[in-house]
Formats: C-alpha cells, structure tokens, sequence
C-alpha cells in the first residue's frame, strides 16, 4: 500500500542520527506524541503522552496560539522523557488541498518538480509564493501509459509555518510536516494484513474524519465538526455522524463493499462504543490498536497505552514515516 506525501517545503528532512523517531498530533483539545524504534524491522514504544492544550490555541486544525501549543509539546515529552528531538508533525486534512496531474512519463526529476509547481500554479486556489508543497509520482496513468499519476499535496505555508513555531518553541527540531489522512494510512498499513477496503472513523474533540482507503494506497476523506470534547455531547448524534460520513464515502467506491470500520481517536476508547456503532451499522466495527505488532519498553504504563491506544494513531503514523525516509522500516 502507498500511503507517502508530506508537506517539506518549509522542514529541511534530513536523515536523522538518532535511532528513534517522534511523531507530535496536534489536535483541537491536546497534543498526543508518540516515540518509536527500530531494530531489524521490528518497532518498539519508547514512550508517549498526551497533554491537554488551553481552549482555543488550536481551532480545526489551525493553531492559533504557537507559544501554548510548544508549551504542551514539552511538557508532554518531559513527561513521556522522550529521548529524541527531531519530530514530525501533521498538518490537518481540512488545511489542505491535493490532486492527481497526469504528467508526461519522459520528464527527469527536475523537469517534473517544475511541471507540478506550474500545475500547482494554475490549479490551487492560492498563490505558489504561499504555498507549502510535495509531490509524489504514483503509477503509469491507466487510460495513457507516456503520462505518470503524480499525486500532489499542497497548503497555505502558514499552516506549517505554525507548526514549526510551535515546535522549535518546545526546544525540539522539525524533520517533517505531512498531510494527517496519509500518515493515518501509514500507520494502518502497519497493521497488515488488513483487507482492503478498509474505512476508518477518526473522532476527533472537534472533528470526526471518515477514510476510506482502498487497495491501490488511494483515500477519500470525509469529515464534520462534532464536538466530543464536552460532557453533554449525544452518543446517538454521534452514531449518526458516522452512518452519514460511511455513506458519503462508500458512494466513490460504488463496487467495493465496505464490511469492516476502524474506530481512531479519543472517543473510540468509550467503553462499549465499538459494539453500538456495529449495532447501528450491522458491520463489522473493531477499536484500532496501532501497536499491535509493537513491543513496548519496559517504562511503558502498558495499562494507560491501551486506554488511549485508539487517539495515537495519527501520532503512530507520523512517528514511522521517519523510518521509511531513511530506508529502514
């Protein structure tokens, strides 16, 4: 499964020495980070947190207060002693925009960087001189094999310029910034074999995002403001969102039956959600554990990993695309 693009323009992605990578998620209500390793393709849980941000620091996905937000980030890794400070960081789906150019096949590495910044150009509803991109060629275009299926990932620089604020003011170094739908995928790929397609329900505080990832590494994304970060919230307007967001999704792939949903972020932990979203769907439904194929160091509060497993899927993601930067796995 392919399920690499990133926003780098802003992040120099060097080759990191350490042998650990850090994946930070901030979120609407909290800053989740997760360490891993890796030894002879085996990865390990170093340590993770999550740490409570103050209200409206960060608004569906934009940050809006740099300094509270690197306040959180360090107080999470001091109290996670996470041992590394080269991070990766995920910019929220709703900040950005992507599409697949067919391109010519023929084109050398420079030549397509500036075919992709003239199509970027005349597609994206901003300005390149505001514009954080990547890009990634996928496959030989089906219906034309001299064009190439170059899928492109771009936002307002803005948006990781924040980001990088908030991360440089925690004392910790940015290696990466990358769109939240693809590091999601990465870390579900993690968990193969999963049959495909596969839908996930991120829940989020603030927002819930339905992916549909099929077998080819493509996603479609769905999401909706709800907020679960209150004690009054209604579990049945929640089960409602879900169907609503299933359906919006399962129309772009009209042939492929969707028969399992992957519950992610904090309200996927409420005690007996899995079985009435099942109930409600009459599907299979099961709770993401990300480290399910992980060990775990032995300073781990294995009991607290499993309770908030499910909200550190994103954080998971963005932590192992350290490992396929530099060819380990």
């Amino acid at each position: 499964m392919r399920a690499r693009s990133g926003i780098r323009s802003v992040f120099a992605a060097r080759r990191p020495a350490s042998r650990s990578r850090l994946g930070i998620d901030i979120g609407s209500a909290a800053v989740k980070i997760v360490e891993l390793s890796c030894r002879r393709d085996a990865h390990r849980v170093e340590a993770f947190a999550l740490e409570p941000l103050r209200p409206g620091s960060v608004v569906r996905g934009s940050i809006h207060d740099a300094e509270a937000v690197g306040d959180a980030i360090r107080q999470a890794c001091r109290r996670a002693r996470t041992r590394t400070r080269r991070t990766t960081v995920a910019v929220a789906d709703s900040a950005v925009s992507t599409r697949t150019l067919k391109l010519d096949a023929s084109l050398d590495d420079d030549a397509l960087a500036t075919a992709v910044a003239h199509e970027a150009a005349e597609q994206l509803p901003f300005p390149v001189d505001d514009m954080a991109m990547d890009f990634e060629p996928m496959q030989l275009a089906p219906d034309d094999p001299a064009k190439v299926e170059v899928l492109l990932a771009a936002c307002r620089l803005e948006h990781v310029a924040r980001r990088r604020e908030a991360i440089e003011h925690a004392g910790m170094k940015p290696y990466a910034a990358e769109v939240q739908r693809y590091a999601v995928v990465r870390a579900i790929a993690h968990l193969a074999p999963v049959e495909m397609p596969v839908v996930v329900a991120d829940i989020g505080a603030a927002t819930t995002t339905m992916l549909l990832v099929s077998g080819d590494g493509s996603v479609t994304a769905q999401e909706e403001p709800f907020d679960t970060g209150t004690s009054g919230f209604s579990t049945t307007d929640l089960l409602r969102l879900i169907a609503r967001l299933l359906r919006v999704v399962a129309r772009s792939r009209p042939t492929s039956p969707i028969n399992r949903l992957l519950l992610a972020g904090g309200a996927a932990s409420i005690p007996a959600f899995a079985a009435q979203v099942s109930d409600h769907l009459r599907l299979t439904v099961e709770t993401v554990d990300p480290f399910a194929r992980m060990t775990t160091s032995r300073r781990i509060d294995s009991e607290s990993l499993v309770e908030h497993a499910p909200a550190l899927l994103t954080a998971t993601g963005l932590a192992l695309r350290g490992f396929v930067e530099d060819g380990t796995r």
